[in-house]
């Protein structure tokens, strides 16, 4: 649920918003891709890369099929 509010917090380009939501998935369970990618994209967006990095890393890691944050 927070994951999907997320990517549409991003949409909506509230980026203050969508983290908050990814980073209450990841303390719900911590083991949804989704959450990782979002954070990434914020990150991405925001110029941060390499925190973009390390979310995309590890939304790779959980699910390696996970085409959106393959480079």
């Amino acid at each position: 649920m927070y994951s999907n509010r997320g990517l549409t917090f991003i949409k909506m380009v509230n980026y203050k918003i969508a983290i908050q939501d990814f980073e209450q998935a990841i303390l719900l369970d911590s083991g949804i891709p989704s959450a990782y990618y979002g954070k990434g994209l914020i990150y991405f967006y925001t110029e941060l890369f390499l925190q973009a990095i390390e979310n995309f890393n590890l939304a790779i890691k959980l699910y390696p099929k996970y085409i959106e944050a393959a480079p």
